[in-house]
């Protein structure tokens, strides 16, 4: 059995797509590590990239092509088919470190988590500046343990690229991630909390997460095109969240964190139009206030405090200001 499966959510990413599955290409590795390509209807030369890689390294690339679904869609079908014990998602314009990996994969082999945490850079796509949006992604005592999740939940910072999860949860959640529909890493990051128990981490920087691409998904100009699929994606969050009021303290605060980081990014994605959208801020306030009050407690960007603390009289200032940062 494969110790970790990568998925490689692939559409439209020629130009990187070689980069990223090149990185896997460590013999040290290749006989426990099982990377799917999951062409998700490209129509570059994405799929030929990917085919050349699963006929070169028969036993640890699979090409898998689909009809366009979005980003979702590619990763229920990623779980679908993954072999391996363990599974992580790399964007097909990102790529990883030999040696992270490594020694990931090195730590999966003897241990039992339900979740393994690891570090990651950002790399801008212009200046090739590599930082780090975080100093680190969990407390360094857990580096090489197996703890409880409730014993370190609070202080764990929860992204995407900083995660592998059990394959065997993954499979067992009722709920799909959204599908035809951007944004929906935090879906990926926040099923599953209810059914972890366990979590571990090493030190190592594995992902290396490219920013900067006019064409990203999260830079505001693209937000603001798909406002209404942010909101979907926040809503359903919401929903979930309060179909799952009945696990520990612990996961349901860490599900309100990411939902008050969710709730912020629709907020400024709201101030970032010329257009007044205070309304829009106020019903979901409202929402909130009535139905989600932890959530709604858990929101501090100071903007969104300044502007609750004006008792929405200062939306027209902050929304400039919003709008100034972000050009």
């Amino acid at each position: 059995m494969k110790i970790l499966t990568v998925i490689v959510p692939t559409y439209n990413v020629e130009k990187y797509l070689d980069q990223c599955l090149k990185s896997f290409v460590i013999p040290d590795i290749m006989e426990e590590l099982e990377v799917l390509i999951v062409n998700d209807g490209s129509t570059d030369t994405s799929p030929q990239i990917g085919e050349r890689y699963a006929n070169d390294y028969p036993g640890t690339f699979r090409m898998i092509s689909k009809e366009n679904g979005g980003h979702g869609s590619t990763i229920n079908t990623g779980i679908e088919n993954a072999e391996g014990r363990y599974f992580k998602v790399v964007d097909g314009d990102d790529w990883v470190i030999a040696e992270g990996l490594k020694n990931l994969i090195c730590f999966l082999k003897t241990v039992e988590a339900d979740m393994v945490l690891s570090n990651y850079y950002w790399v801008d796509d212009l200046t090739r500046k590599v930082s780090k949006e975080v100093p680190k992604v969990c407390p360094e005592d857990l580096y090489g343990k197996i703890v409880s999740f409730n014993s370190v939940s609070n202080q764990i910072f929860f992204k995407m690229h900083a995660i592998t999860f059990r394959t065997e949860i993954l499979k067992k959640i009722p709920d799909k991630i959204d599908e035809h529909c951007y944004y929906v890493d935090m879906e990926y990051i926040t099923f599953p909390i209810p059914f972890i128990k366990t979590v571990g981490a090493v030190p190592d920087f594995v992902y290396m997460y490219r920013i900067g691409q006019p064409t990203q998904s999260v830079s505001m100009e693209n937000m603001r095109k798909r406002c209404m699929q942010h909101e979907r994606v926040v809503n359903r969050l919401l929903e979930y969240y309060e179909k799952h009021m009945d696990v520990s303290n612990e996961a349901k605060n860490c599900m309100e964190k990411i939902i008050a980081r969710s709730v912020t990014s629709q907020y400024k994605i709201y101030m970032s139009f010329k257009e007044n959208n205070l309304d829009k801020i106020i019903f979901y306030e409202k929402e909130l206030k009535k139905k989600y009050f932890n959530i709604f407690q858990k929101i501090t960007n100071p903007a969104v405090l300044v502007l609750r603390w004006s008792n929405y009289k200062l939306y027209y200032l902050i929304s400039l200001v919003v709008r100034h940062s972000i050009k």
